[in-house]
């Protein structure tokens, strides 16, 4: 028994290594745009994406945050942000019609 777990546990870390890149500053942006691509939401429902996150947008070049405000409008999504005491932080929440909340 304990070698089915292990190997389950060896397959999942194989399945989020794959997809994942471990280091440097975070892609807040970019996983926010990509996210909103892929996911699928129900028709007629409230739409709202959570972004929780202890770092800044500075080190993320992939958009803008007028790019990602206006991508989120568009799709009519609203970002709640858990994060830092950060302007932008704030102006993502507030632009898109989310809350914003400090991080714990």
């Amino acid at each position: 028994m304990r070698l089915v777990r292990d190997n389950l546990q060896r397959v999942f870390q194989l399945m989020l290594l794959q997809n994942m890149e471990c280091g440097g500053s975070e892609r807040a942006l970019h996983a926010i745009v990509k996210s909103l691509q892929r996911v699928n939401f129900r028709p007629n429902v409230r739409r709202r994406f959570i972004l929780v996150t202890d770092e800044s947008f500075e080190g993320d070049k992939s958009y803008k945050i007028t790019e990602v405000i206006a991508y989120s409008l568009q799709a009519g999504i609203a970002v709640d942000v858990i994060g830092i005491q950060d302007k932008f932080h704030k102006y993502l929440a507030r632009q898109t019609g989310g809350l914003w909340f400090p991080i714990p």
